[in-house]
């Protein structure tokens, strides 16, 4: 990530996720924190995406280096299993083509629910025997499902189902990632507290 000029660049407009997006500098740099004597320690900047109109803030130091931005990148977690992780990269990434969005979070959903030992018979089977489980609730099955009849739309080009839209491609995104925190994240997160807990076993 670099200024060039009055653009930002940066590999992917974090909200959209379109390749080298036009990042445009909204406005003049504004100080932020100074040293002794009012000198500037810090320098803030607002771009706007060129595509998705949505900003970027970024601070640097007066030697424009340095730079961090808000929102950055979403990274996904080394606690879900890397398939599913994979999936839902691709699926943020795609998400300027809903279509092939909606596909990478079922798929992102698949893999997750392999990684938990529901291998047997077809999505739908798995879902529904997750829920009988209890790992997964009611309304995260009914979810499910409405992502993998979405995602079959997609898949077979029907010829009446409307266009997908970004929206719906974040909605089902939003969706497959909090399944992921629930599956692994949170359970990784307490196994870790657990063991650092005064007292915890080896």
């Amino acid at each position: 990530m670099k200024f060039s000029g009055n653009n930002l660049e940066t590999e992917r407009c974090p909200h959209c996720g379109i390749s080298a997006p036009n990042l445009v500098l909204v406005g003049n740099p504004f100080i932020g924190a100074t040293a002794g004597g009012g000198v500037p320690k810090e320098y803030w900047r607002v771009f706007q995406c060129a595509r998705c109109r949505a900003g970027v803030m970024v601070r640097s130091n007066p030697a424009n280096s340095g730079l961090q931005a808000w929102p950055a990148a979403t990274t996904y977690s080394e606690d879900i299993p890397a398939k599913a992780r994979n999936a839902l990269r691709e699926a943020r990434l795609a998400l300027g083509t809903p279509s092939l969005s909606i596909v990478g979070s079922a798929r992102a959903i698949d893999h997750m629910l392999k990684a938990r030992d529901y291998k047997e018979g077809s999505l739908y089977v798995r879902i529904n025997k997750a829920a009988e489980d209890h790992v997964i609730t009611e309304d995260m099955k009914a979810w499910a499902h409405e992502v993998r009849l979405e995602a079959n739309d997609e898949r077979h080009a029907d010829e009446d189902a409307p266009d997908a839209t970004e929206e719906e491609a974040a909605r089902i995104l939003r969706f497959a990632e909090a399944l992921a925190e629930l599956l692994f994240e949170l359970p990784a997160r307490v196994k870790r507290g657990r063991q650092l807990a005064p007292g915890a076993k080896a």
